[in-house]
């Protein structure tokens, strides 16, 4: 067969009819190309007397096979064609019938029967013109465009759904029409690190906001460092007063100017702004806040927790009372501000339905009893209350203003019974009757300051059947970790801290309150314990029940500076810890010694595979035990199956020599902040910002560095060098 100017597709070859006394035979087709006789199918006559082909032929060949047979009529199909004068017909003609040009067949050789073998059910012929081949290569494109349209309308639909940064940010590596979609889709983001992201870049990168989280320095540096310049939200601020859908504003350890705040709510983004969040800020006061509350009355949350604000007076509160009406919750929890105005709350709680958390800084319980009657739907509260005092100190101090001791220490409130979430400040012992009896009411518990002593922490505790959510300090005790054990099986969050160097102590953590916790609160997620002492055998304990745990931070002190504790070695508990939590994100072991060795450094690289924070104090001295921290795959010495989600990493007196260090730096693909202390960077580390902090003049450490990824992608070395001018 000639295929001069054209090609030619051979789809299928299927078997007539044959007798039936033949049997199952078999048939072999063949095609002979260049003087080679190639096998191109075999067929059945019963079990496959079809068979599909779909090949194309360039040039010239014979079609043959093996089966032999007498014509039964003169009308035969021959099965070797020279076609040079074929003209190819429309697809009907080439669909419904064969070409008459096969009418050129030499009838002698190859004459078959069509009774018994229909070589051809479907053959085209194609043009191999160029305009063809265009028409051909257009039709495709258009196909795949069309197939490629109805794909990106799915991902348009699924891609918001998906909200978490981690998956997000692996969505955009993808494609660049995932890229594009991530970019036209993304409604938050958290800016980790203020000064090293540049906000005209961010919101170039996502155009379409609608919430921000915007984080300054880390806790631990903005309590004993010097805050300079750089922590300004003014350069954030003036970049958000342009995005007209931001909704949600959430600054956390920044400065803020009431001229910042003015800046804000005095834009179009005061109409669409519903939650704004100052957290641990400082640098505005009361005439800010007043602002805020006369120009966004479409607030749902303000929340000012922690932050030091200058109180010039309380007008702030009552605009906010009187020009909202949609207000969720209101926090302004250990802010130094004056003390609230029960008509103001009230006001606020019968103008606002949907309240559901009050947290304020100084309030007489005694007084809000119709604030309570009011927030119906309140489920959280947080108030400072009046300590205990003597006889003594009410006759000098408070005579005046109440009639007897028992109206100020005494509590006569009717708590709402929506209420599950309770902050108390100052509390004290004599006031604890009032929680016993609604105790099984509550799922959170702040008593950090409460002012609560062993015994009052094990009454209270074992009142609280449902509780799932508690902050207190070490002052609970073994004794109160034994209690939380037995009662609070549904606890998921337990954060305690180490007491204040004013508060006496009566109760310490150690081995035998670990021990028992894990064994009672198998559900815990989140665990933050100060401890006078532990053994391997408490954390194999941690390790054995607590299989949901994503958050372990583990601190250890000496009680006694006096005493000497004998040295342990605590390499196979933090080994059983890491293997029994595979869930576990964040990791931090701070000792006051070193009582982790080359070991216990393995097993966290080894089986610290989803760890993303981790913080190490007092491990280990050699510059060996870098080696491990490394996750690069060029590395011989690395260890590729720990630490590749690694993205903070915070080193509390670990001796390493600065070169050491800097290698092991290098090669942590993953890592976006170092924090480390003593040592100098030996060599300029690529892609990182590294700047140098001297810490405030009563302690006694050297100074720290702290290492920043940059995201212009340049080189720096030591920056900035701060020094903290207060004592």
């Amino acid at each position: 067969m000639s295929c001069v100017g054209m090609l030619l597709r051979l789809s299928q070859a299927t078997l007539g009819k044959l007798r039936e006394e033949k049997g199952n035979e078999s048939v072999c087709l063949f095609a002979t190309i260049d003087g080679k006789k190639l096998v191109l199918a075999t067929l059945y006559t019963t079990n496959l007397p079809q068979q599909h082909l779909g090949m194309v032929f360039d040039r010239d060949f014979e079609l043959s096979h093996d089966y032999e047979s007498e014509p039964e009529s003169e009308e035969a199909i021959p099965r070797t064609v020279a076609s040079d004068e074929v003209k190819p017909k429309d697809d009907n003609s080439l669909s419904n019938s064969i070409p008459q040009s096969f009418c050129n067949m030499d009838v002698e050789r190859t004459i078959l029967s069509e009774e018994h073998y229909a070589l051809l059910s479907s053959m085209l012929l194609y043009p191999a013109s160029p305009s063809f081949l265009l028409h051909a290569q257009r039709k495709n494109k258009a196909k795949k465009e069309s197939r490629n349209t109805v794909r990106k309308e799915v991902w348009e639909a699924i891609i918001p759904y998906v909200k978490a940064s981690e998956d997000r940010a692996a969505v955009s590596l993808v494609c660049k029409s995932w890229f594009q979609i991530d970019k036209d889709t993304r409604e938050h983001v958290t800016a980790k690190s203020a000064y090293v992201a540049k906000p005209e870049r961010l919101f170039r990168r996502f155009p379409n906001l609608r919430s921000l989280k915007i984080k300054g320095m880390s806790p631990e540096m903005k309590h004993n460092f010097w805050v300079g310049s750089r922590d300004k939200i003014t350069p954030w601020f003036t970049d958000i007063v342009k995005q007209p859908k931001i909704e949600a504003v959430d600054v956390r350890r920044m400065i803020v100017s009431d001229g910042d705040l003015e800046l804000l709510v005095t834009s179009n983004l005061r109409k669409a702004l519903e939650v704004l969040k100052l957290q641990e800020c400082e640098g505005f006061s009361t005439h800010g806040l007043l602002n805020v509350t006369r120009h966004c009355r479409g607030l749902r949350t303000l929340s000012l927790e922690r932050s030091n604000i200058t109180d010039h007076s309380g007008e702030w509160l009552h605009e906010l009372a009187l020009n909202t009406s949609t207000l969720e919750n209101l926090n302004f929890y250990k802010t130094g501000l004056g003390q609230a105005m029960p008509k103001d709350l009230e006001l606020i709680s019968r103008n606002c339905a949907s309240l559901v958390s009050v947290k304020i800084t100084n309030g007489h319980l005694n007084n809000l009893n119709v604030f309570f009657e009011a927030a119906t739907a309140l489920q959280e509260f947080g108030a400072a209350c009046c300590r205990d005092i003597t006889i003594e100190e009410f006759e000098e101090v408070f005579s005046e203003f109440v009639e007897s001791i028992d109206e100020l220490i005494n509590l006569d409130v009717q708590f709402p019974h929506s209420l599950s979430h309770l902050s108390l400040i100052s509390f004290g012992s004599a006031r604890l009757s009032i929680l016993l009896l609604i105790g099984s009411r509550f799922k959170k518990l702040d008593l950090q300051d409460a002012l609560l002593d062993t015994k009052n922490h094990c009454d209270l505790l074992a009142e609280c059947p449902n509780l799932e959510i508690l902050k207190t300090t070490e002052v609970i005790g073994d004794e109160g970790l034994e209690v939380v054990a037995s009662i609070c099986k549904k606890m998921k969050k337990l954060r305690i801290y180490k007491h204040k160097e004013d508060q006496a102590v009566e109760g310490v953590i150690t081995e035998q309150g670990l021990i028992a916790l894990s064994n009672g609160c198998t559900e815990l997620e989140y665990l933050t314990i100060y401890m006078s002492s532990i053994t391997n055998e408490a954390l194999k304990c941690v390790g054995r029940n607590m299989k949901k745990l994503w958050d372990f931070r583990l601190m250890l002190f000496v009680v006694n500076p006096q005493q000497k504790l004998r040295q342990r070695v605590l390499d196979m508990g933090v080994r059983s810890l890491l293997k029994g939590c595979p869930d576990l994100t964040r990791l931090s072991l701070l000792f006051y010694t070193y009582w982790l060795t080359g070991n216990g450094i393995k097993s966290i690289c080894k089986y610290g595979k989803k760890v993303k924070v981790m913080q190490l104090g007092n491990i280990v001295r050699s510059d060996e035990m870098l080696k491990f921290f490394e996750n690069d795959s060029r590395s011989r010495l690395c260890n590729p199956i720990g630490l590749q989600k690694l993205e903070t990493l915070d080193l509390w007196n670990c001796c390493f020599s600065g070169t050491a260090l800097t290698e092991a730096v290098r090669k942590l693909n993953s890592l976006r902040f170092l924090w480390i202390q003593g040592e100098v960077f030996g060599n300029m580390l690529p892609h990182f910002v590294v700047e140098t902090f001297e810490r405030n003049k009563r302690y006694r450490t050297s100074t720290h560095h702290l290492a920043n990824r940059s995201l212009d992608g340049l080189s720096y070395g030591i920056r900035h060098l701060l020094t903290n001018p207060l004592d």
